[in-house]
């Protein structure tokens, strides 16, 4: 998952450096924005790798000593109870800490979900932008260059515009 956002940001990057412009010259960026949910990302995955092997740790620590530190065979008067009772009392404590953490994260992450839903409905915003822009340009040529009449000729036949010629 790691590479993948970063390969997404990496082609980002090659956008930006483009220097595409919509149809009244401003500069069409993605990278930036991409680069902090790329951080967001990279800052969730680590603490939750943190928190799982904490968590596992919290469930080994109190898994063995507090079930088996009680003897019920010979607890005959239930004088171990209270021991048990205050054991569990604290590992509970413990554990909703630990699951309101949890949770929290599970919270960030699906905030980051709807972050990068956003994002891909406003790269395709910026997407149409630059179409629209170059396909102004196509039909108005202000040069007669050959780029110029192959990317044309390109669109003609195939209705897209591609990164033939991406620094014009």
């Amino acid at each position: 998952m790691k590479a993948a956002y970063e390969r997404f940001g990496e082609s980002l990057v090659q956008f930006d450096e483009a220097h595409f412009v919509d149809s009244r010259s401003n500069q069409l960026q993605l990278g930036g924005q991409w680069r902090e949910h790329q951080a967001t990302f990279q800052g969730l995955v680590g603490r939750s790798a943190y928190k799982a092997s904490a968590s596992a740790a919290l469930l080994q620590l109190y898994n063995k000593p507090v079930m088996a530190d009680v003897d019920w065979s010979a607890d005959v008067d239930g004088s171990a109870v209270p021991n048990l009772k205050r054991q569990l009392h604290s590992f509970m404590k413990t554990l909703n800490a630990t699951s309101e953490d949890i949770i929290g994260m599970a919270n960030e992450f699906h905030s980051l979900g709807y972050d990068i839903q956003d994002f891909g409905n406003s790269s395709k915003r910026v997407y149409a932008k630059r179409t629209s822009a170059l396909k102004d340009k196509m039909a108005n040529p202000q040069r007669s260059s050959l780029p110029w009449r192959i990317t044309r000729a390109h669109l003609t036949r195939t209705g897209r515009i591609s990164n033939i010629f991406p620094r014009f």
